[in-house]
């Protein structure tokens, strides 16, 4: 929209003028500025038009204002002013003088484009190990930073254009996150800029389980080898499909806090297995053994907290698997418990038609290493945020394939009690502790159900 705000007040100089004596008067509109240049912040500027005829005075941009500030003689005072650009762009403008009697003139308005002042980020997050963060300032004015933490250091601390600052701070060797707030602060604008330094995870168990020698007594309590063979049979008791005795009254607990692990037959074992070696309990050194695992066949873990553990907790299990013999089952799936579903934890693998995520390795190699050949560790240590609330923390590893763990074929659907080397060498799986008989190398860390911290 064409703007004539300057008429009514410019309207008498063309009655001066007509005063004159046109004849020999010489007639003119002469500025004393024909272009204006703005920063993005917009301002001001005053112009002088002298005249002796009638003009006007059009412009379209919404952005620039032109008003009379003051009129003397031929003399008239214009104030142009220009608000600040918000966008990331140049812009202009053009303030036209127009008179049917004489050639005018144009003001030209140019304007910066707005820059984007502030901080690139206002939060930055560091693992416990970190001793530095940075985050940029993008400015075109002075800026400072400061930050009320003596352990800070801020580098530059200032400057007049933009910059990488650097801020450095302790290791956080602690057992809460640390945080540090550095204030930048532009043209008196603050712009805060958060730095979180995570503590180090560590570990509260729920339940913990240590298998050596000194526990057998406590585990056989409860864990105790049921019967391989009765009359000379296998036994239908350990040999039934599901828990053993058909409740869960046979379990390995925890030493500290409230665990439990127990072992599940996936299927009726008693027809093929002509040796009777299905059975399961605290081996010599106190590890839980299975004899005879299988396709199908479930590990459980559970730990049950003091309260009820709230979504978004994150939660590990650490163990260790030992196959006894070559003929150890391979491929294994863990889940967790989440709500009513079960969630693979760990990225899975497919095998055909199933799936896993534990691969048991028998090595017949490492004879002669730290590593006994019958007894090789496979450690799971995997962590997990729950999505729902849990009272109970439930895993479970499955069984997926009959592939032996030595990577030479599957095992006969028929026969748990395979022969090999002169000594029967049914699937054996061991979750190992220390061992005080030799063989498989020992580890220092105990089976646990912990929460994440």
């Amino acid at each position: 929209m064409k703007i004539n705000r300057l008429l009514t007040a410019l309207a008498m100089l063309a009655l001066l003028a007509g005063c004159k004596n046109e004849k020999f008067e010489e007639r003119y509109v002469r500025f004393s500025d024909y272009a204006f240049s703005f920063g993005e912040d917009g301002g001001s500027g005053t112009m002088t038009v002298t005249a002796n005829v009638p003009y006007t005075v059009n412009y379209e941009a919404e952005w620039v204002k032109v008003e009379v500030v003051s009129t003397s003689g031929e003399e008239s005072v214009l104030n142009v002013t220009v608000e600040p650009n918000l966008v990331t762009a140049k812009r202009s403008a053009m303030v036209f003088f127009k008179s049917p009697h004489v050639p005018t003139g144009t003001l030209n308005i140019n304007q910066d484009a707005h820059f984007p002042t502030g901080v690139d980020v206002d939060a930055v997050e560091v693992d416990a190990d970190a001793t530095t963060a940075t985050f940029n300032v993008n400015s075109n004015k002075p800026w400072v930073a400061t930050c009320d933490n003596p352990n800070v250091t801020i580098t530059p601390d200032s400057g007049s254009g933009s910059a990488a600052v650097t801020v450095s701070f302790p290791e956080n060797t602690g057992t809460t996150d640390l945080v540090y707030t550095v204030v930048v602060t532009i043209a008196g604008t603050q712009y805060p800029v958060t730095i979180t330094s995570k503590h180090p995870l560590y570990y509260e168990p729920i339940a913990e389980w240590i298998f050596s020698v000194d526990y057998l007594d406590f585990y056989n309590e409860h864990f105790k080898y049921e019967d391989a063979k009765v009359g000379g049979a296998p036994n239908p008791a350990s040999n039934a499909a599901g828990f053993l005795n058909g409740d869960d009254s046979h379990y390995c607990p925890a030493v500290n806090g409230n665990g439990k692990i127990r072992f599940w037959n996936g299927v009726d074992k008693t027809a093929m297995n002509p040796d009777g070696r299905c059975k399961r309990g605290a081996g010599n050194s106190g590890e839980p053994c299975w004899y005879g695992n299988w396709k199908d066949d479930i590990v459980y873990f559970e730990a049950t907290p003091a309260e009820t553990l709230p979504a978004g907790t994150q939660v590990n299990i650490w163990f260790c698997l030992r196959p006894s013999t070559m003929n150890t089952l391979r491929h294994w799936l863990l889940e967790i418990k989440d709500g009513e579903d079960w969630v693979a934890v760990g990225e899975t693998t497919a095998k055909g038609d199933a799936k896993y995520n534990i691969q048991l390795i028998y090595n017949k190699d490492a004879a002669g290493t730290a590593e006994d050949p019958q007894q090789i560790n496979t450690i799971v240590n995997r962590d997990y945020t729950l999505k729902n609330a849990a009272s109970k923390v439930e895993y479970r590893m499955t069984c997926t394939t009959l592939d032996w763990a030595d990577g030479m074929g599957e095992a006969n659907p028929s026969n748990l009690g395979l022969k090999s080397d002169g000594k029967k060498a049914n699937p054996v799986l061991r979750i190992a502790g220390k061992s005080s008989t030799g063989g498989a190398a020992e580890i220092d860390h105990n089976t646990w159900i912990a929460i994440v911290k």
